[in-house]
């Protein structure tokens, strides 16, 4: 009864906050295709963003850029949707090549924290220091042509190596039904996983549905923007590469 209480709590809280407005803008997305490697279809890095096709990241970058440029229209500080795209998605807000995006999704959540958008609630939800070696890229040559140039390989080895000095924490999956009700609509949600040098995997928003958890993402395996079918703990449990979450609040 007490978590139920605790729970509805939480969503009446939420009703009038900016997390609902990123729930809104990432609910009308639903059914759009899933596609992967938008971003490097480009000779030239560039800011490009699609409204009919995401990936996982791009998915979260567009809602959260579209929200925060919406915020805006009230303030001051009239910023458009691209320029908050490409503050939350290249180091210091440069364009200056591939190896100026940031890549790894620790890096993007730190560099959003900086820029004061958002705040990591990983710890005060309950997380644990997460400490792991990354590196993943640049051990995996193969797999990023672009790191071939090696401009490009050494900006990415200096990001792999400032992750490193980050203080980082995750939820482990396990615990992740007992500390839910402290996760909010439209928290983005970031999933930790034991691939080796690999930080994060997957990531999505909050969304409390039926008094569960899910994850409201542009999913590979279906191949476009829906809300997970299982609660969030059991999307987790089901996949065995996926050891927890961080969790992210815009502020």
């Amino acid at each position: 009864m007490g978590l139920t209480m605790n729970l509805l709590a939480f969503q009446t809280k939420q009703d009038s906050s900016i997390g609902n407005k990123i729930t809104t803008n990432a609910l009308a997305l639903l059914d759009q295709p899933y596609v992967a490697h938008t971003l490097d279809d480009e000779p030239v890095e560039k800011l490009t963003y699609h409204l009919d096709k995401f990936d996982c990241v791009t998915f979260v970058e567009y809602v959260l850029a579209k929200t925060l440029a919406a915020k805006d229209a009230t303030d001051t500080d009239n910023q458009t949707l691209e320029d908050y795209l490409r503050q939350i998605r290249y180091s210091h807000g440069i364009i200056d090549g591939y190896g100026s995006r940031l890549h790894y999704f620790s890096a993007w959540i730190h560099n959003l924290v900086s820029l004061g958008y958002a705040k990591d609630i990983t710890s005060t939800v309950g997380g644990i220091p997460y400490k792991k070696t990354i590196n993943f890229m640049s051990a995996h040559l193969d797999k990023y042509p672009k790191l071939k140039n090696p401009t490009t390989l050494a900006a990415i080895k200096q990001a792999e190596a400032s992750i490193r000095d980050l203080e980082l924490y995750y939820i482990p999956k396990h615990t992740i039904s007992a500390l839910a009700p402290r996760i909010q609509n439209g928290d983005i949600v970031a999933i930790t996983t034991n691939i080796q040098g690999l930080d994060i995997v997957h990531t999505g928003f909050a969304l409390w549905q039926d008094k569960e958890l899910h994850l409201l993402h542009a999913a590979s395996d279906i191949g476009k923007v829906m809300i997970s079918k299982e609660p969030l703990a059991q999307y987790l449990a089901k996949h065995k590469a996926q050891t927890g979450i961080m969790v992210v609040r815009i502020q």
